[in-house]
C-alpha cells in the first residue's frame, strides 16, 4: 500500500499545480487540478479512516475493548495527527497579521470555514482550509455510524450517503444555490467520502483481494471516465455547467476509487513504479504539511524575497519559488513537529502490542500508510 502515498503526492501536486500555475498556461487551463486534487484526498480518506473503523469493530465484536475505548483512541490519534501542525499555523499567521484569516479566526478555530466560505466567497489565504473542514465534520458522525450500525446495514449505509452526496449537489443546482454551496458544503462531498469507505468495506473480510472489490474498482472507473467524458460533450450546451457541476465530482471520485483500490493491492508495471517512486512516496508522506502550508506561500513569498532584495527574482519564478518553499517547510514541519508528535500515537494504538488485527477478519491497512493520517 506504499503506493498511496504516491497517490497522495499526485492528490497534493494537483492542488499546488491549481494554485501556483500560470494561468495561462495550457496545462493549468486544462482540468480543474484543484478539484481533482481534493477529490482524490476525499476518496484517500474515505478510504482508509473506515478501514480503520472496521478493525475497530473487529475489536469490540472480538471483546478486546469497548466503543468508549475505541472511540477515545480514534477521536485522540486524529487529534495527534491534524491539529497540532493544523493549529501553529493558525496561530502563527493570526499574529502576524495574514489577512482575512485574523477576520475568520473564529471559523478556521472550529472547522466551520466551509460554511463561511459557501455564504461569502472564497477569500484570500486560507480558502483551503474548506476541505480540513469537512473532513473533521466527517469524523466527528462516521466513527459512530460505523462501530454501531449492523454489520448488514453497512454497505447500504454507504451507498446511502453517496445517493445523498449527488443528490444533494442536484438539489442544489435545480434550486439556484451559489457553486460554493453546492460542492463544498458536507453534503456536496459526501459521494467522495463514501465511494472512498465502499471500496474499505469491500477490501475487508480476511482475504487480500475479493473479487467484488476487483469488479467494485472496475465498474467504478468505466462509469466515472463516461460520465466525465459526457459532461465535457455537454459543455457547450445550456445546462452543460450545472450538469458539471452536480455529476463532475462523482465521475472524478468514482475514477479515483478505482486508483485506490488498485493501488492498494499493488499496482504493476510502468504506473506502479512512478507510484513507488521514492521522491514521490515521500511528497505523499508530507501532503498533510504541504496543503496546510502552500496557501500562504504567496504573501510570505513576496515579504521574504523583498526583505531579501530579490523581490524581482521572486515575480519572475513565483511558481516554482513558492513550489520549493512549501515543499522545504513541509519537510522540516514533518521533521521537527509532525513526527515526534505522531510517535504519540503507539500509546492509543487500536491493535494489540503484536500488531495483528482483531479475529473478526478485516484486515489491517498497511502500518506505513496509517502512521501518517
Amino acid at each position: 500500500m506504499i503506493q498511496l502515498d504516491g497517490l497522495r503526492a499526485f492528490a497534493v501536486l494537483a492542488v499546488l499545480l491549481s494554485h501556483f500555475g500560470a494561468p495561462g498556461n495550457l496545462v493549468v487551463r486544462s482540468l480543474p487540478w484543484g478539484t481533482i486534487g481534493v477529490r482524490l484526498f476525499f476518496v484517500l480518506s474515505g478510504f482508509l479512516i473506515t478501514g480503520i473503523l472496521l478493525r475497530c469493530r473487529d475489536q469490540r465484536s472480538a471483546g478486546q475493548a469497548s466503543a468508549g475505548q475505541l472511540l477515545g483512541s480514534f477521536y485522540t490519534r486524529r487529534f495527534l495527527r491534524i491539529f497540532p501542525v493544523y493549529y501553529a499555523v493558525l496561530f502563527a499567521v493570526t499574529l502576524v497579521n495574514i489577512r482575512p484569516t485574523r477576520d475568520l479566526f473564529v471559523w478556521f478555530l472550529t472547522y466551520t470555514s466551509n460554511f463561511h466560505y459557501a455564504a461569502r466567497g472564497f477569500q484570500g489565504p486560507g480558502s483551503h482550509f474548506w476541505s480540513l473542514a469537512v473532513e473533521e465534520q466527517f469524523y466527528l458522525v462516521w466513527p459512530w455510524l460505523i462501530l454501531f450500525t449492523p454489520q448488514r446495514w453497512l454497505v447500504r449505509l454507504n451507498v446511502a450517503i453517496i445517493t445523498l452526496g449527488v443528490g444533494y449537489r442536484c438539489l442544489g443546482v435545480s434550486l439556484g444555490w451559489n457553486v460554493l454551496a453546492v460542492q463544498i458544503l458536507p453534503f456536496g462531498c459526501l459521494d467522495s467520502l463514501g465511494l472512498g469507505s465502499l471500496l474499505a468495506l469491500f477490501t475487508s473480510g480476511g482475504r487480500t483481494w475479493p473479487l467484488h472489490a476487483h469488479r467494485f474498482a472496475s465498474i467504478n472507473f468505466w462509469c466515472g471516465l463516461s460520465v466525465l467524458a459526457s459532461l465535457a460533450l455537454a459543455r457547450g450546451m445550456a445546462w452543460g455547467y450545472k450538469l458539471e457541476v452536480a455529476l463532475q465530482d462523482w465521475g472524478m471520485a468514482m475514477v479515483f476509487v478505482a486508483l485506490v483500490a488498485w493501488g492498494a493491492r499493488g499496482m504493476g508495471g510502468l504506473a506502479g513504479k512512478a507510484l513507488g517512486w521514492r521522491p514521490l512516496v515521500y511528497i505523499g508522506k508530507i501532503s498533510y504539511g504541504i496543503y496546510i502550508y502552500h496557501g500562504f506561500m504567496a504573501v510570505v513569498g513576496p515579504r521574504v524575497f523583498g526583505f531579501l532584495g530579490l523581490r524581482a527574482f521572486y515575480q519572475q519564478f513565483d511558481g516554482l519559488v513558492n513550489t520549493a518553499m512549501t515543499i522545504l517547510l513541509a519537510s522540516a514541519s514533518w521533521n521537527f513537529l509532525e513526527a515526534p508528535i505522531n510517535r504519540f500515537k503507539e500509546r492509543f494504538s487500536y491493535v494489540g502490542e503484536s500488531g495483528k488485527p482483531a479475529s473478526g477478519g478485516h484486515r489491517p491497512a498497511d502500518s506505513v500508510v496509517l502512521k501518517n493520517i
